[in-house]
């Protein structure tokens, strides 16, 4: 009777080739994807030639960034990614003596079975440092830091989604009044002021402000208020995370 239902001998090899074959596809179906090396991107370069004071506009949707004041040209920014995606786009004219530059990243969509945003992105930029500049930034998500202090800065404005932040002005030297927009989702911000400027901070805030070093009244800090000269004033709108000011 066992022989009856035993396996012919002719029969054994078409198994084994049905289960290899089972195996083999499992196993491609089972591997975890593997990450694009990341790539260097030649640099954007906006020359400097006719350009008297400019309006710059970023937008950044996840990653980490970094602003500095080392270029001769009006601005030179590097890239590495590991998707085409994440390359940005750049433009930049110049109307009578004002450069107007904008580098801007669209929102990264899934791919795969990877998340949103997931993977390298990162920029470094760095602009004239004699040059006067409107700065406009809109920052996702990661990290940024943000040497504003080399910079002849005329005025700042930053929305930042999620980002941790640092923003440095602890050195920078003024001829006029700077301003400073910051406007927080959930992000932490850290901003460095300066010892020899006056600086007025007027907050909306519906979470944490840390203002250990500046004098509070009400939603209004101040720091060296007396001090004559050019001013810093900064308008501060926080939803749900932190800004932390020194």
């Amino acid at each position: 009777m066992l022989a009856k239902y035993s396996t012919k001998p002719s029969q054994i090899p078409k198994i084994l080739r049905f289960i290899t074959i089972l195996i083999v596809a499992f196993g491609a179906g089972c591997d975890v994807p593997q990450r694009p090396n990341p790539a260097q991107v030649p640099s954007h370069v906006a020359e400097i030639d006719g350009v008297k004071s400019a309006d710059v506009y970023m937008r950044m949707a996840a990653g980490e960034l970094r602003v500095e004041n080392q270029s001769l040209a009006l601005m030179v920014a590097k890239y590495k990614y590991n998707t085409p995606i994440r390359i940005p786009k750049k433009n930049f004219e110049v109307e009578d003596g004002v450069g107007k530059l904008s580098l801007t990243q669209e929102i990264i969509p899934s791919i795969g079975v990877f998340a949103r945003g997931d993977g390298m992105n990162e920029w470094e930029v760095h602009f004239q440092k004699d040059t006067p500049l409107n700065l406009h930034l809109e920052f996702g998500r990661g990290s940024a830091y943000l040497n504003l202090a080399g910079l002849t800065l005329k005025r700042f404005k930053l929305l930042n989604e999620s980002g941790i932040v640092g923003i440095d002005l602890s050195t920078i030297n003024l001829t006029d009044d700077l301003v400073l927009w910051i406007d927080n989702g959930d992000g932490d911000i850290g901003l460095k002021l300066p010892e020899n400027y006056a600086v007025l901070v007027n907050t909306e805030r519906g979470a944490e402000i840390v203002a250990a070093t500046l004098i509070q009244d009400g939603d209004v800090y101040s720091k060296n208020a007396n001090l004559t000269g050019p001013r810093i004033y900064i308008n501060i709108k926080n939803i749900a995370g932190m800004v932390k000011l020194k």
